[in-house]
């Protein structure tokens, strides 16, 4: 016997109830459990971030930072892009739930995530312009717009 759509508590397993007892949409319920696993995988995200760079620039007693190599990188930037997806999930979620509280607080999260990302770069030089090209000849004399010592 099928459950009749006149009767919407029978559509939905008991465990899918509100504290109050209201029988709460399937899709509220996922997207719950997003909003939840989103926010979790960002947190672990972010903490991996700071591990990372902690495991290359936190040197005892004075000695000098290696460069990170190329998979040490890949693996920070991955790390990156998965906090930025999860937040981004996290978010959506607490947005289409209506949680406004929550949604406040995965935004504020969100700007700390940002904060370790710049603050933490990963390699360190990461947001300096590079540095290079050939350096200019000793008697090299800059020559300036209406100057009359240009060669």
């Amino acid at each position: 016997m099928c459950p009749s759509r006149a009767d919407p508590v029978s559509n939905y397993p008991q465990g899918m109830q509100d504290h109050l007892g209201a029988v709460m949409p399937r899709s509220r319920v996922v997207w719950g459990w997003v909003e939840f696993a989103g926010a979790f995988v960002a947190i672990v995200a972010v903490l991996g971030l700071i591990s990372q760079w902690g495991s290359l620039y936190f040197v005892l007693f004075g000695g000098p930072a290696r460069p990170p190599s190329d998979h040490e990188i890949l693996v920070y930037n991955v790390t990156t892009g998965v906090a930025a997806v999860a937040l981004a999930a996290a978010v959506t979620a607490a947005f289409l739930l209506g949680h406004k509280i929550l949604l406040g607080v995965h935004i504020v999260g969100a700007f700390i995530a940002l904060g370790v990302v710049v603050i933490l770069a990963f390699p360190a030089d990461r947001w300096q312009p590079p540095s290079g090209g050939n350096p200019l000849p000793a008697d090299y004399h800059p020559c300036y717009s209406g100057a009359n010592d240009c060669d």
